[in-house]
């Protein structure tokens, strides 16, 4: 996931299914690849729906407190990782998956961490979709062919 550049700092170099961002043990991101760039990017005006102050050209140097409604369970979640940590955010009706995993240096020392995003959104509208079907046939087997009440059933479930 990483390499060392000339000046010993560690970058992103291209994650095959996901991408990166990389923060110093100071919590400001060091470095993004490509793919998270441009996915940040596309993902702007959505993010900004609910993180007014986020802004996709600026993410590297700033601190991963734009990124939650609470920095101080993120800054303690990274400062205790020891292996890798899978996590689901929704913002702004967009879903990510992330991976969160320490970095250290050659001699074990913690160094920062890096965390894989990967844009879950269309993803899970499918299983939504497929649940939502799973429960509308649960509800028809139940109810019969009543569809008032199958109806009320299922808003009831959704909510």
């Amino acid at each position: 996931i990483f390499r060392r550049c000339r000046s010993h700092r560690w970058s992103v170099v291209g994650i095959a299914a996901s991408v990166g961002l990389a923060w110093r043990s100071s919590l400001r991101s060091r470095d993004a690849n490509r793919s998270l760039e441009q996915m940040l990017q596309e993902a702007e005006g959505d993010i900004r729906k609910q993180l007014p102050q986020f802004s996709a050209s600026k993410v590297i140097g700033t601190s991963i407190d734009i990124f939650h409604k609470n920095p101080a369970h993120q800054r303690s979640v990274l400062a205790g990782l020891k292996s890798a940590h899978r996590t689901e955010v929704k913002v702004a009706g967009l879903t990510f998956g992330l991976v969160a995993s320490p970095v250290s240096d050659d001699r074990g020392q913690r160094i920062g961490s890096v965390v894989e995003w990967r844009d879950r959104t269309a993803e899970v509208a499918v299983e939504e979709e497929i649940e939502w079907r799973g429960m509308r046939r649960v509800a028809e087997l139940m109810l019969g062919s009543d569809d008032k009440l199958i109806a009320r059933f299922l808003d009831d479930a959704h909510n």
